[in-house]
């Protein structure tokens, strides 16, 4: 394998990337859309619809960030080593050291707590908070009917929901720790290619 083989990989990387910032954008502008209905026609099981968008946005979107590290990994174990380039290696030593396993504790400060957030737990976020305004107006609010048993189970699902994304959330939140467990999985084959020749 050569520096095309790197380049391509590389450029697959690029791909997935802007194809997760496009998710991500017509994620924010769907869900602003029908929130921007739900409060024009003051429709409370409309802040429910958000949630048929964040669910397979977020499955997508982890998707992505695991085919990168994917990638990433392959590129450190089978193509670095031989080529001049090692933005990859470069780049998860650097996290080593100074992110996600550091020697040597450097916390991030608020704002890069937030961003972080906002960046990895987008989908929560927004599905927490459709939840919890129909939550709010079906069992908390004065004006609220309390709720009847369909009421009940969309507030159940909702829930459930909410509880599949964190965790998908949570999982390929992670980077660090996916590429790393990509490597170990990639040198494991490479041993075993090896040993087969």
């Amino acid at each position: 394998m050569g520096s095309n083989d790197y380049q391509n990989l590389r450029e697959e990387i690029m791909y997935s990337r802007k194809a997760q910032d496009r998710f991500t954008i017509f994620m924010y502008t769907s869900v602003a859309t029908i929130i921007g209905f739900a409060i024009q026609f003051q429709s409370v099981y409309l802040f429910l619809l958000p949630l048929i968008i964040t669910f397979p946005f977020s499955i997508k979107i982890a998707d992505y960030r695991r085919t990168i590290a994917n990638l990433a990994a392959y590129m450190i174990v089978f193509l670095e080593n031989k080529d001049k380039s090692h933005w990859e290696t470069d780049n998860y030593n650097i996290e080593n050291d100074f992110g996600c396993k550091p020697k040597v504790k450097v916390s991030r400060n608020r704002f890069e707590v937030f961003i972080h957030s906002l960046n990895n737990y987008d989908s929560l976020l927004i599905s927490l908070f459709c939840t919890s305004v129909f939550f709010y107006n079906k069992f908390i609010s004065v004006n609220g009917s309390c709720g009847d048993w369909k009421d009940i189970v969309l507030l159940v699902i909702s829930i459930i929901v909410c509880g599949v994304i964190l965790t998908v959330s949570i999982t390929y939140s992670r980077y660090q720790d996916l590429k790393s467990k990509r490597i170990e999985k990639w040198k494991i084959y490479k041993k075993n290619i090896s040993k087969i020749k």
